[in-house]
């Protein structure tokens, strides 16, 4: 069980995830994901948490692309 981290190709985002299916925990905020995503030059660090991610059917997230997520991280237009 580890948080992976890697980069969006295209992109200077880096995505991170638990491998084994659980929320992640920001070092620096507290808060809790299922996944982040973070310009790489903010150096963010996670940790797994032990609460396990909710099937797909349960949650009722909108995806985006990752052009749009890189978007609203860097504060662009849409």
């Amino acid at each position: 069980m580890a948080v992976i981290y890697e980069s969006i190709t295209g992109t200077d985002l880096i995505r991170a995830y638990s491998d084994a299916g659980f929320k992640i925990i920001s070092d620096e905020t507290g808060f809790v994901y299922t996944e982040a995503i973070d310009p790489d030059f903010c150096h963010r660090t996670y940790t797994e948490s032990t609460e396990p991610i909710e099937d797909e059917e349960e949650e009722q997230e909108e995806e985006i692309s990752d052009e749009e997520a890189y978007r609203i991280i860097m504060g662009e237009n849409l």
